[in-house]
């Protein structure tokens, strides 16, 4: 018979046609002397559900039957490995890690663990993960219940500094609109993606964002050539003053290479 204490099993039984032991209440498992090694328990774990061992170790069942005790009905890494997630330093500190060990550890070498990142929600690219990136650059005091991924949440203090191409006091936050994760001082941003391309003299070198965005604002929702231009109309002389005419410019003027051309001949301004 096996040397293992049963204080929590039945008793065992021999088998009379090959003479090995068997514990009537696993089924009549098969288990020899050598009940130490953890490849002759995986007949116990299928049954049990959990497949725990590294099979071919050098485990025992003593290992983790503390005390004896087999009425054991928490599975979780933790439930036995609390001290190892405790004491663990690599790559950081654990005390504001989860528990789910898992995530990161397999049974085959408990030190040897890797952790994949896009499973959070948030993948690394670019900038976010090349060396010698760590997880503290991040994860600030040790906070791994990051729920926040907006770049704001990380970057309001580069946010707050820019000053290229202006201060960005009056921009949304909503970053990824001119950076990406390759270079953040890489920045560019498309206009026609506000529902205003820029074309003609709107753009024309060396125009500058404060040209049209006055006062830093850039909440502008109103894109009327004359919320703009109010001043060029009101001092318009050519062909004539434009005190009476209706204010929808952009029914008689195109954007050309820094003026306004208008398209309205001197035979419908004598209308």
């Amino acid at each position: 018979m096996c040397d293992l204490p049963h204080a929590g099993f039945y008793e065992c039984q021999k088998s009379r046609s090959r003479g090995r032991w068997f514990c009537a209440d696993l089924r009549n498992v098969p288990y020899h002397q050598s009940w130490l090694v953890a490849s002759d328990l995986r007949p116990l774990q299928d049954q049990l559900s959990f497949d725990g061992f590294a099979y071919g170790s050098a485990a025992g069942v003593r290992d983790c039957h503390i005390n004896n005790n087999y009425q054991i009905t928490v599975t979780a890494c933790v439930s036995c490995h609390q001290k190892d997630f405790d004491g663990a330093t690599t790559p950081v500190p654990h005390s504001g890690f989860p528990t789910t060990c898992e995530q990161c550890h397999t049974t085959v070498k408990w030190t040897d663990a890797a952790f994949d990142h896009s499973k959070t929600g948030f993948p690394l690219t670019g900038a976010h993960m090349d060396p010698p990136r760590v997880c503290a650059d991040c994860h600030i005091n040790n906070n791994y219940n990051i729920t926040v991924t907006t770049c704001v949440s990380c970057h309001q203090t580069d946010f707050n500094n820019a000053t290229s191409p202006v201060p960005h006091s009056g921009f949304p936050t909503t970053c990824q609109q001119c950076h990406d994760t390759v270079k953040w001082t890489d920045a560019a941003f498309d206009h026609s993606t506000t529902g205003f391309p820029l074309t003609g003299a709107h753009m024309d070198p060396p125009r500058v964002c404060a040209d049209c965005h006055i006062n830093n604002n850039y909440n502008i929702t109103v894109t009327t050539c004359i919320s703009c231009h109010q001043t060029d109309f009101n001092n318009a002389t050519s062909p004539v003053a434009h005190a009476g005419f209706p204010q929808r410019a952009n029914n008689a003027t195109t954007q050309r290479r820094g003026r306004m051309r208008s398209s309205i001949t001197r035979r419908q301004v004598s209308r």
